[in-house]
């Protein structure tokens, strides 16, 4: 009984917090658009991330490092006081909420191996690279060029694409999914999708839409700055673009044109002609971004160590009047 009713008040904060982090975003993201417009494209793509996986980081990180330690350290095993019934239902809906992101990444998972699985069946090498994975080319036609997988990335490109581009556009392409290797993108993409909180709050935050427009010039800068063309670039995308749909394009993969692509083009395009136009990449700043993030978790687990009783003591009080 003790440890359930342990597990039972972790769901429960778990899912209060998941609850007031995704009412808390809602309500400020029209600041957090303005923010992100004022910033480079690797820091959009990165404030959105973070934005997308805060509820369910915080709500896991909370339950986990606070609710937990202080529950086992302070409430006593014979302690038979009353709870709420409001303990059980936060405490069912906290368990749901898991389930649910547990299966969206699932679900993902399963759907992009079976994707991968049919592109497989019909590739053969084509003897190039990117960032060190096979390029594989698919007897298929369509506007399919993207990378699919997590811990070892393929990159996949039909027969129609491979046909139509120029070598220079090509590699232009192949340097643009290269950046999404580099980046991570399709991890990211896999935690975006499975923590989003649902496709009407998702729309109304317009986190993953912005996250993915964000992450696509990134990774056209960061094409430009392994040495690639913008000219190519940009004619790639030209002619990818004038190409129909892939059906495969709602995968768990990076694409050099991702759904929706109408709407970016433009955007991507735009952004492409004015780095012609300035003859220079833009700056780096990925490198200070993962140093900045970790310092900031250095100090956030010395703070942690260094206030972990006064922590836990004002924790297990807050919790004593939660459980009532």
């Amino acid at each position: 009984m003790y440890y359930a009713l342990c597990a039972g008040v972790c769901l429960a904060a778990f899912c209060l917090v998941a609850a007031l982090g995704t009412a808390g975003l809602l309500a400020a993201a029209p600041l957090l658009r303005w923010a992100v417009r004022r910033r480079t494209a690797r820091s959009r793509a990165a404030l959105c991330f973070a934005a997308g996986i805060l509820p369910a980081a915080a709500a896991l990180l909370i339950s986990l490092a606070v609710v937990l330690p202080a529950f086992l350290l302070f409430e006593p095993p014979w302690s038979g006081e009353p709870i709420g019934r409001h303990v059980p239902v936060l405490a069912a809906a906290g368990l749901a909420l898991i389930f649910m992101v547990l299966y969206r990444a699932l679900a993902l998972q399963r759907a992009t191996r079976r994707v991968q699985r049919a592109w497989k069946r019909n590739a053969s090498p084509l003897g190039l690279s990117a960032r060190g994975c096979s390029v594989l080319e698919v007897r298929e036609n369509g506007a399919l060029l993207g990378t699919i997988g997590v811990l070892r990335p393929h990159v996949y490109a039909s027969r129609e694409v491979v046909s139509c581009l120029t070598g220079d556009e090509l590699s232009a392409a192949l340097a643009h999914e290269a950046a999404h290797i580099d980046a991570a993108d399709n991890l990211k993409r896999l935690l975006v999708q499975s923590c989003s909180p649902g496709c009407w709050l998702d729309r109304r935050a317009h986190l993953h839409a912005e996250w993915t427009l964000a992450s696509e010039i990134a990774a056209d800068e960061g094409a430009i700055e392994a040495g690639a063309c913008a000219l190519d670039l940009a004619s790639a995308l030209v002619k990818v673009g004038r190409m129909h749909s892939s059906p495969h394009a709602l995968s768990g993969a990076s694409h050099l044109l991702a759904t929706p692509a109408e709407s970016q083009l433009a955007v991507r395009l735009r952004h492409l002609g004015r780095m012609v136009e300035t003859g220079a990449p833009p700056l780096r700043q990925g490198r200070h971004a993962r140093h900045a993030a970790l310092w900031l978790a250095a100090a956030t687990l010395l703070l942690y160590g260094t206030f972990f009783p006064r922590l836990m003591y004002s924790a297990h009080e807050l919790l004593e009047r939660f459980v009532r």
